[in-house]
């Protein structure tokens, strides 16, 4: 439903429609809509929230809404889907995100979403710290989804600073804000707004109020999980340390006869008998 009146709280939770369009004209300016909407896939998967572009649905002036939270849930920032979910709304939480001092950007589908945003970093000077001083941070159980690749490279479990952070507190507050939907879909826009801002500063009162039992029990788990990774690490040293000395002997037994094929210059009968023994053992141990 459209409605011509203002917002009573503008910009207090919800970024205003004049912001975000400019944050997307830049972007559009270096990284153009391709007209075609396709969703990422990694994996065996494919995301909704995985595309650059999205379209238009008939009847409805909202999609719904993207939540940008720290790590303890605390509602910081909102923006309206006038479309669909795109990396353009991702790409103004994440510069809202990096100009708050975050250091991880935590999200369903990181792995494609940083790419993106490189590139923008790569055109855009104002945008060029936001990759470099940021670090992916894939959500832990939405990473079950992707590539073990993906897994790998993105997973931010270890992450220094990480803290044991399992990265789903926004879908935990899309579950609470849902429950608003019921009654905002039959809202005019800037009631809607209005509604659901009072429904942040509300949730985040609640929050501040449980946050000094919350840090105190974080850090408790903290304290017991780091003593348990430390045991759990000197048991798998144990276990295969014999098997991972004869490893890197192994390996640098091989480099060793490398290098002399190397040193040799020109090939010979003997150094090409010696590369297909290289190769024959290689293949053995795959």
């Amino acid at each position: 439903m459209k409605c011509g009146l203002s917002d009573l709280f503008p910009g207090v939770r919800f970024v205003g429609d004049s912001e975000l369009a400019l944050h997307a004209e830049k972007i559009n300016k270096v990284k153009p809509k391709i007209g075609k909407v396709e969703k990422d896939t990694c994996g065996g998967a494919a995301y909704k929230a995985g595309k650059s572009d999205a379209i238009g649905r008939k009847g409805l002036s909202e999609t719904g809404g993207v939540f940008c939270t720290c790590r303890h849930g605390y509602l910081l920032r909102a923006v309206d889907m006038l479309k669909g979910e795109t990396y353009r709304h991702v790409h103004y939480l994440h510069d809202f995100a990096y100009r708050s001092g975050c250091k991880f950007l935590c999200y369903d589908v990181v792995c494609k979403y940083w790419s993106f945003a490189a590139d923008i970093s790569e055109e855009l000077e104002e945008f060029k710290c936001h990759t470099n001083n940021m670090q992916p941070f894939l959500s832990r159980w939405h990473r079950k989804t992707h590539a073990w690749y993906c897994q790998f490279f993105f997973s931010g479990h270890w992450l220094k600073g990480a803290c044991l952070t399992t990265g789903e507190t926004t879908e935990q507050t899309n579950s609470k804000m849902a429950r608003y939907s019921s009654i905002t879909k039959h809202m005019g826009r800037s009631n809607r707004r209005d509604h659901l801002t009072l429904a942040m500063v509300y949730a985040n009162t609640e929050k501040e109020e449980r946050m000094p039992k919350l840090l105190k029990n974080l850090l408790k788990s903290a304290e017991e999980s780091s003593v348990r990774y430390e045991r759990e690490f000197q048991r798998l040293i144990n276990k295969w340390k014999d098997k991972l000395l004869l490893l890197q002997n192994s390996i640098d037994d091989k480099l060793k006869e490398i290098n002399e094929i190397v040193k040799s210059g020109s090939p010979t009968q003997e150094s090409l008998a010696c590369s297909q023994k290289l190769k024959e053992s290689y293949d053995m141990a795959n």
